[in-house]
């Protein structure tokens, strides 16, 4: 049987093993479907008014504070991070995967644009300075 075929007085049977195949899968393809929604600009450009929003920080910060000081909150992360120190995969993934990303060359370029972007919020946008040699002050003036 094709998919999209249709097979009257037949019915599919399914196992406990089928079953938690079928969220397996299922919950590996909303993961998939999550992490590139959150990479949209679009997704990106909501978030970021969002968190512009007064009412929302103020929210997000009591909320912060409420699950930090709850004594099951806490002993649940403290359980959480002693499983996976114990797992050994994840230990050398601790040792070896922030120098791999960092020696990767899309990623240096990337922080040394978001370093210069940032060194010019802090000396020129911040100040009222526009720098004829800055390029980014004369893209922001063009």
């Amino acid at each position: 049987m094709k998919r999209g075929e249709i097979v009257i007085g037949e019915q599919p049977t399914l196992t406990s093993e089928k079953i938690q195949e079928l969220k397996v899968a299922w919950g590996a393809r909303n993961e998939r479907a999550g992490e590139m929604r959150s990479q949209s600009p679009k997704f990106q450009a909501a978030m970021k008014k969002l968190s512009e929003n007064p009412e929302w920080q103020a929210a997000n910060a009591a909320a912060i504070v409420r699950r930090t000081t709850d004594p099951n909150w806490q002993a649940a992360i403290a359980e959480a991070n002693k499983k996976k120190a114990q797992d050994p995969e994840w230990r050398a993934n601790q040792a070896t995967g922030s120098k791999k990303r960092s020696e990767s060359p899309e990623w240096q370029a990337q922080h040394k644009a978001q370093l210069a972007k940032q060194n010019h919020e802090r000396w020129h946008v911040k100040r009222g300075i526009v720098n004829p040699e800055c390029e980014l002050c004369r893209t922001e003036v063009a």
